[in-house]
């Protein structure tokens, strides 16, 4: 899990999600965890920020994932919000990028995918 190699290298991490199995198994590897939704007016008064300084946008729904990002960028600043990256999207040219109101940056770089680092983590656990 990200999150636990995340807490390992000394970040604090909080793991927010709707999903209870994926909540029980952050709370079992140790880590502090929200459930329910991120961006609920609920999560607005009960989700502790204190001591995150950014946002890693790594759920599986990438709508989830940028209204996460909306919803949070002025809370942590729109330099500090990260996302990875589904095999079918793509990376915007330059070009559009400076046209867009908003963006975050890609999480490990524009080539790793969600597959990839899945694939990635599923081979080192297995080792």
């Amino acid at each position: 899990m990200i999150a636990t190699s995340l807490k390992d290298q000394g970040f604090d991490v909080i793991v927010a999600h709707n999903n209870y199995t994926n909540i029980a198994r952050a709370r079992m590897s140790g880590l502090r965890t929200y459930f329910g939704n991120p961006i609920s007016d609920h999560a607005d008064h009960h989700l502790d920020l204190i001591g995150i300084g950014r946002l890693f946008a790594m759920s599986m729904d990438k709508e989830m994932n940028t209204l996460s990002e909306i919803h949070y960028r002025h809370e942590f600043g729109e330099r500090k919000l990260y996302r990875l990256k589904f095999s079918d999207e793509k990376v915007k040219s330059e070009r559009d990028d400076k046209q867009s109101n908003f963006h975050s940056q890609w999480l490990f770089g524009k080539d790793v995918t969600y597959t990839k680092l899945a694939s990635m983590l599923s081979k080192k656990s297995s080792n």
